[in-house]
């Protein structure tokens, strides 16, 4: 808070407290508006640094998403292409097989007709082998025919022998010995014909047989090795389909890894250059802004130098012109006395011209308040310029203002203030109720 009070009510102001009061509310000026400029340039250098901290995390979420999408699509396209291969290598080994169990189907087919026409054949041995024992039974039953023939014609010689009984026994004897031995000679012949049309029959049908199992087995065995050396080319070829899609999807994903590895490498370099990027504009940025502060430090600092020069230039004003006004209005006996201090409050080294008018003062007093209203337009002009940040310093101008202006012509005197401990004297250059001498 600015003080609007003195401890005393004198017939003017004390140098030494308006220097003191200016020197407090200059310092309090100066010191809140660079303490004010330092936190705004403060704050938009924080705004600024956050905001570039933003941006840079965002472009590092961003490489990295891009980078993690990158490795996605490697490892899906990765995936996709070891499915195919396997799809491929399982539609191949499926065809293989399938075209193994058509080849050995025919195989088995041509073996198995193969035995059937070679049993056909032995079927058609047996039968001509039988159709021999049937010519071998047929020769034998027309051995007997002829046995029988030889019977009857033994017969009709006995007949005839018994009809020629009497020609002789001896020709009848040997007649039934030769017939004898000619149906055992036919017998024994039938007999051993149709043997040997048996076991030939026999043997043939055995050896067709033996053959035709022989054919079956033999064509079997053949199948049964086509089959098993299609069924291992088969697990052979699907074995190493397998194999070729192990080896490609395992290479798929140790390039998916490579990439993934690519990718987040790539990720930490880019986040890397950006926080990298994000310290150096950090750095600049503080940089910029200590050196920005720095000037705006040095520009406040001369500016508010400037203003107390100002200030303290319009105190001594102020100071002097109350020091006539107070000698003027003193007047009489003491007129012609120098106050103290006075030739040294003087820092301009003009003259005290108070002294050589007598009086009230007049024109002096005249030209006193003529040059506060001019420092009066000067406090007003700069603080116009100097803008709205300094409420408390135009109220203070203001209240001394109106403290050290005179009353207009045909004014009475000002009643003080209610609340405040001091007021201002009536009127600028007459002693006040405390301190004026009883007049005549």
């Amino acid at each position: 808070m600015v003080r609007r009070d003195f401890r005393r009510v004198l017939r003017g102001y004390e140098p030494g407290e308006v220097h003191e009061h200016l020197e407090k509310v200059s310092g309090w000026f100066a010191t809140g508006g660079l303490e004010r400029v330092a936190e705004e340039h403060l704050k938009r250098s924080e705004a600024r640094l956050e905001g570039l901290r933003t941006d840079a995390h965002r472009e590092a979420e961003v490489v990295t998403q891009a980078a993690s999408a990158e490795a996605e699509e490697t490892c899906s396209a990765a995936a996709a292409k070891a499915e195919e291969v396997l799809s491929a290598a399982r539609a191949e080994a499926e065809e293989t097989r399938r075209v193994a169990g058509v080849e050995a189907s025919a195989q088995i087919e041509s073996a198995r007709t193969d035995a059937e026409a070679k049993t056909v054949a032995a079927t058609r041995a047996c039968e001509e082998a039988e159709a021999r024992a049937a010519q071998a039974e047929a020769r034998a039953a027309e051995a007997e025919k002829r046995a029988a023939e030889s019977e009857a014609q033994a017969a009709q010689a006995n007949a005839t022998a018994e009809s020629e009984a009497v020609r002789a026994g001896a020709v009848k004897t040997s007649a039934e010995g030769e017939a004898k031995g000619v149906l055992d000679r036919s017998r024994l012949e039938a007999e051993r014909t149709l043997e040997q049309a048996r076991a030939e029959a026999e043997t043939t049908a055995q050896e067709a047989h033996s053959g035709a199992d022989s054919l079956l087995e033999g064509a079997r065995r053949e199948a049964y090795e086509v089959l098993e050396t299609a069924r291992r080319e088969a697990h052979e070829v699907l074995a190493a389909a397998r194999s070729e899609a192990a080896g490609l999807l395992d290479a798929a994903r140790r390039e998916s890894d490579e990439s993934v590895t690519n990718a987040k490498a790539r990720a930490a370099e880019t986040a890397a250059e950006a926080s990298a990027e994000a310290q150096r504009i950090l750095a600049g940025a503080e940089a910029e802004g200590e050196r920005e502060a720095d000037r705006i430090r040095a520009a406040a600092e001369a500016e508010a130098a400037a203003y107390l020069d100002r200030r303290r230039r319009e105190a001594d004003r102020l100071a002097r012109g109350a020091r006539e006004r107070r000698w003027s209005s003193v007047g009489g006996p003491y007129g012609g006395l120098e106050p103290e201090g006075a030739s040294a409050s003087g820092s301009d080294g003009e003259a005290d011209a108070v002294w050589g008018s007598g009086g009230n003062g007049g024109p002096e007093r005249a030209g006193s308040l003529g040059g506060e209203e001019q420092s009066d337009a000067a406090i007003a002009s700069h603080d116009e310029e100097s803008g709205p940040s300094v409420p408390e310093d135009q109220e203070a101008a203001s209240e001394i203002g109106d403290r050290r202006r005179a009353p207009e012509d045909g004014e009475g005197p000002r009643a003080p203030e209610s609340g405040s401990r001091s007021a201002p004297p009536p009127e600028f250059g007459e002693p006040s109720d405390e301190e004026s001498p009883e007049r005549p």
